[in-house]
């Protein structure tokens, strides 16, 4: 992974449709405190984005431009999608993401995603290919029941031991990886590894690295669609 590294993630279709799919189409970069870069991807999975919709980030319109530079720290049409120190509950906010008030916005960006209930964009770390971590897509498909019996009876909690399986057949991403709980000898479809990991980890797999997957923050209510539960992945190679 490149710590430096963010990528751009769009989703296409309504914000409520269970097969929305994820494109990353560009990738933020941080030369320093100061000194920022975006640019756009270029390669199929950016042109099957702009098929089916994509228009440009709000701020960076100009699809054709080769890159977007700042020199004054973030973006400004980015650090406007981070919490707000004025909230009251922004502490609240620190300590849900696991960041500490002297973390610079990028930090805090790469934690938040920058994510905004209204819109179809999130900045997500650049994969790595030693330790992923990632908001399981799809939870609010599952079965609200199952879900909150496994959190009332301590099955779906922090810590909780993850099985990750390939599911090939998928119609919607042949990489497609589900996401797995264990519950009393049954194991319980939580969701699946966001569209954008799932090719690289599934290639992980295929060349016999092994893993450990486990539950890092469970908020069921939270209002963000796809906050609900996070996972944590650990690759070594066999």
């Amino acid at each position: 992974m490149k710590s430096n590294e963010l990528w751009l993630i769009w989703r296409n279709g309504d914000l409520d449709a269970a097969n929305r799919s994820r494109y990353w189409v560009g990738t933020l970069i941080k030369e320093d405190d100061e000194h920022y870069v975006f640019r756009y991807n270029d390669n199929e999975e950016f042109d099957e984005a702009v098929k089916n919709g994509f228009n440009g980030f709000p701020g960076f319109e100009d699809l054709e431009q080769e890159e977007y530079r700042s020199e004054q720290g973030l973006f400004h049409n980015i650090s406007v999608r981070l919490p707000k120190k004025e909230r009251d509950d922004y502490l609240d906010v620190l300590n849900r993401y696991d960041l500490d008030s002297l973390d610079d916005e990028f930090m805090v960006l790469s934690r938040t995603k920058g994510r905004q209930i209204t819109d179809n964009f999130e900045f997500v770390p650049a994969f790595d290919e030693n330790k992923i971590e990632f908001d399981v897509a799809g939870v609010r498909h599952r079965s609200a029941v199952d879900l909150e019996n496994s959190v009332r009876d301590g099955f779906l909690t922090r810590g909780a031991k993850l099985i990750l399986e390939k599911e090939p057949d998928n119609e919607f991403d042949e990489f497609a990886v589900k996401v797995l709980l264990p519950v009393a000898g049954k194991q319980v479809l939580l969701g699946y590894v966001p569209r954008y990991y799932s090719r690289p980890l599934t290639k992980k797999l295929e060349s016999g690295a092994m893993y450990s997957a486990v539950v890092a923050r469970v908020d069921l209510r939270s209002k963000l669609r796809d906050e609900k539960i996070s996972a944590v992945v650990r690759l070594k190679l066999a």
